[in-house]
C-alpha cells in the first residue's frame, strides 16, 4: 500500500501553488516520505521526516537549574529509602514528625478558610533526618563533583536546525495523525490516526488469523515461563 502511494505528497503539499508542486515532484528526495493524511507538510517538515524515524535528536543544553532540582530530589529519595528501611532505628519519630502539615478543621465548611476541605491537604514539610555515616559521606562528594564541574561545552553539532526542532515538536503535539516506518522500502509514512486505527480493527477482526479472547493470559504465560526457568536452573 505504501509503494503504491509514494507520490501522493505532490497532491496534498501546497495545492494551490503549483511551482511548488513541481519542485517537489523533480526532487527524488522527497519520494522517502509519503503523506497520507490531512495534515500538509511544509518543506521543514520534509526534511525532518526524511531523517527517518529512528533519528535521535541533539540532546539540548542542560539546564542548571533543573539538574540542581534532580540532584536534590535524588538525594532525598535516598534519605526517605534509608529512614523507612532501617529495622531497628535510633530516631525519634516524635521528633522527626513535629514539622507535618496540621490535619484540616473537623468541620472543613464552616471554617473561615477558603477552600478547606478534608480532601485536600497541603503539602507536607517533613524532611528526613540524616542517614548512615556512609550515606552522608556519598552525598557529599556528589555535592562536591557536582559543584566543581567543568562548565558545559558541546562537543558535536546540532543535527538539528531550530526550524527542524519547531517542525518536530509540532508533529509530536498533532494527535491526530501517525507516523510510522513504511512496511518495505526505507519510506516514512504519515497517516491519519482515524484510518491507522481503522486498518488495524480491520486485521484483527480477521478470524482467519486472529481469535478473540475470553481473558487475558498474559499473567499465566508469565507463571509458566518463570517455573519453566526454575526449573532448568
Amino acid at each position: 500500500m505504501f509503494q503504491n502511494n509514494r507520490n501522493t505528497i505532490t497532491h496534498i503539499f501546497n495545492e494551490g501553488n503549483p511551482l511548488e508542486q513541481n519542485k517537489f515532484n523533480m526532487n527524488p528526495q522527497y519520494n522517502c516520505v509519503v503523506n497520507l493524511s490531512n495534515f500538509i507538510l511544509n518543506e521543514t517538515h520534509i526534511s525532518l521526516l526524511q531523517k527517518g524515524v529512528k533519528c535521535f535528536p541533539t540532546p539540548p543544553v542542560p539546564n542548571p537549574g533543573q539538574m540542581r532540582l534532580d540532584f536534590d530530589r535524588y538525594h532525598t529519595r535516598l534519605h526517605q529509602i534509608s529512614f523507612f528501611n532501617k529495622q531497628d532505628s535510633n530516631f525519634d519519630l516524635s521528633s522527626t514528625l513535629t514539622n507535618i502539615t496540621p490535619p484540616p478543621p473537623l468541620n472543613p465548611m464552616g471554617t473561615s478558610i477558603p477552600f478547606k476541605h478534608l480532601n485536600f491537604k497541603s503539602k507536607s514539610r517533613w524532611q528526613c533526618p540524616p542517614g548512615p555515616p556512609n550515606l552522608e559521606a556519598m552525598i557529599v562528594c556528589n555535592e562536591l563533583h557536582y559543584n566543581n564541574r567543568p562548565p558545559y561545552r558541546p562537543t558535536f553539532q546540532d543535527n538539528l536546525s531550530p526550524k527542524e526542532r519547531s517542525a518536530l515538536k509540532k508533529l509530536c503535539n498533532n494527535k491526530d495523525i501517525i507516523i510510522k516506518p513504511a512496511d518495505k522500502g526505507s519510506a516514512v509514512v504519515v497517516m491519519q490516526r482515524e484510518d491507522y486505527l481503522k486498518e488495524g480493527y480491520k486485521q484483527l477482526s480477521d478470524t482467519k488469523f486472529y481469535t478473540k479472547l475470553d481473558n487475558e493470559p498474559t499473567a499465566d504465560f508469565h507463571k509458566k515461563i518463570k517455573y519453566f526457568f526454575e526449573d532448568m536452573y
